[in-house]
């Protein structure tokens, strides 16, 4: 009787404790939602206000300071974005958050897209090449029918080639300079990348800047600060962290674009150089999966409205090497492109997803799988010098006890490794996101993971130790939705790793992993190198943690 009265005892401490530490903090938080609510509607009403005067280098609503605020939601402590979102009843919240905004966004051999949202009226870019003469000027006028946004695509450009560009947003009738920089046309498919001109790029999933805690922010600072060096970034899912308690309708998802596109760290990392995207669960619902069929899955529509209309209307478009079911088409969202002898696929691993609880679910299904085959032995090949990317919003290699990473799924990760480690391919190094970690792994021959997550979010325990194939759980601390009938499916060993890195369990994090890829070429022989950086972007000004060099030769 004693020992359960005393372990009584003991809870009830520790939770007069929790709310006398907590009590102070959900103040402070109460506070700062005040003030950032009355900042919003002051932005809101510059906006209608802002139509007369000279022309303004930047117009729009003003970078609106926000706060999240975490609750528990039954399964794992996550941030959800701002208490104004937390009413299921979509009338009693507020509706005066307004973005105004346009950016370049994706670049190619001879094509560029430009994203704007603007309520008030018309969108313009004027592209030209450097120190040109004649401008190319575009202009588009949003409706609501794709919530006011729009995107402008330049075609038949030069490659290798500077242009300058300069948008522009027309607010009640007057138009206002919004932006004006300069951009680098992708050099041809397949052309070397030499060495003293290399490729430089960036890519990481994972965003929730600004929330409470000190130094939030500092890995996009970090971010933009790369500017010109590199020439674009692949953000690989969880842009936004939709709270899964609300009504799933594309307004909800709607506002967290408003926040994410108005928080001025995500903006200023986005104009430093073009980015390209791909979603993951967080922009539908946690650990969304379609069960194979997106058509009828009550969250996918709603959320794919936000998604295109916010992000991936602005992607290269999908481009499958072999006709599609009609039916299956307009859920395509995988595609690939090519920056010289680098060539990257960026695959979709929630929208054809299939849990099973004997592993031999699917993430990318019939199709994809198909096309991802006809991407490897087309582009990744030594006699090409190149190399392959394949991007993955979740992380490939160990996974846990989830069905929701690429464990869950090993039927085609064993396909996927066995595809990729063919015999006289160019190495294929696997990009992944999504577990709040970062690290490199050997996955097998000439194929490699990184795996870089957050960009600027939180840090997550990752029990990358005890995923069951091959551990043995102590007594007591076997995960609660372990299923013993899973089959083992033939055990894979524990990946080599380089290196992991993981931050403090739910302390602000954040990293910028960047790559470098070049070639050389000396008496017949080229070699082609890449250089993987992981840096610690939350300490202020950056620290590299670790730097991994790859590379290969092959006769010309």
């Amino acid at each position: 009787m004693m020992p359960v009265l005393r372990q009584v005892s003991e809870k009830v401490l520790l939770i007069v404790l929790a709310v006398l530490v907590m009590y102070p903090m959900l103040q402070d938080w109460k506070k700062a939602e005040v003030v950032s609510m009355e900042l919003v509607k002051r932005a809101a009403s510059v906006v209608e206000q802002k139509t007369v005067g000279a022309p303004m280098k930047m117009i729009g609503v003003e970078q609106v300071p926000w706060r999240a605020d975490p609750v528990w939601d039954g399964e794992y402590f996550g941030w959800v974005e701002s208490l104004e979102y937390r009413d299921p009843k979509l009338e009693n919240r507020p509706s005066y958050v307004v973005l105004v905004s346009a950016m370049l966004r994706t670049v190619l051999q001879k094509e560029v897209k430009f994203w704007g949202r603007n309520p008030y009226g018309s969108v313009r870019v004027h592209l030209r090449k450097k120190w040109g003469t004649q401008w190319d000027t575009q202009t588009t006028l949003p409706t609501n029918t794709t919530d006011y946004t729009t995107v402008i695509t330049f075609a038949e450009l030069t490659p290798s080639t500077e242009y300058q560009y300069v948008i522009q947003l027309q607010l009640n009738g007057t138009w206002y300079t919004h932006y004006e920089d300069t951009l680098e046309t992708f050099p041809t498919e397949g052309q070397l990348i030499p060495s003293e001109k290399p490729l430089v790029f960036g890519f990481g999933s994972c965003i929730t800047p600004n929330r409470p805690g000190t130094m939030t922010g500092e890995s996009l600072k970090l971010l933009a600060g790369w500017g010109k060096a590199v020439k674009f970034f692949l953000f690989i899912g969880d842009f936004i962290y939709f709270w899964d308690e609300l009504p799933h309708v594309t307004p909800e998802y709607n506002r967290y674009y408003y926040r994410r596109l108005m928080t001025k760290e995500v903006v200023a990392a986005m104009r430093a150089y073009p980015w390209f995207f791909q979603f993951d669960d967080h922009e539908v619902h946690n650990d969304y999966a379609s069960e194979g069929d997106p058509s009828t899955h009550p969250y996918h529509a709603p959320a794919m409205a936000a998604w295109d209309n916010m992000i991936a209307r602005a992607n290269p478009a999908p481009n499958p090497p072999f006709p599609i079911p009609p039916k299956e088409l307009p859920f395509v969202r995988w595609y690939s492109y090519s920056y010289g002898n680098a060539h990257f696929f960026v695959a979709d691993v929630r929208s054809f997803k299939v849990n099973t609880k004997d592993l031999t679910g699917q993430l990318l299904g019939e199709h994809q799988m198909k096309a991802l085959k006809h991407w490897v032995t087309t582009n990744c090949k030594r006699e090409k010098l190149a190399w392959c990317f394949f991007i993955s919003p979740t992380i490939f290699n160990h996974g846990s006890y989830r069905t929701d990473l690429w464990f869950g799924n090993m039927k085609e990760q064993k396909e996927v490794t066995a595809m990729f480690s063919a015999p006289g391919l160019a190495p294929i190094s696997i990009l992944s996101g999504d577990s709040h970690m970062a690290g490199v792994y050997e996955i097998a021959t000439n194929v490699h993971e990184f795996t870089c997550s957050p960009v600027d979010a939180f840090g997550l325990f990752y029990p990358w130790s005890v995923p069951p194939r091959f551990a043995k759980f102590k007594k007591g601390r076997r995960p609660k939705n372990f299923d013993m009938s899973w089959p083992a499916l033939g055990d894979l060993p524990p990946p080599k790793a380089f290196h992991q890195h993981v931050a403090g369990h739910l302390r602000p994090a954040g990293f910028n992993c960047i790559v470098e890829v070049n070639t050389s070429v000396s008496n017949g022989m080229g070699t082609v190198t890449t250089r993987f950086d992981l840096i610690d972007g939350h300490v202020k000004g950056g620290k590299l943690l670790y730097t991994h060099f790859q590379s290969y030769a092959h006769t010309l």
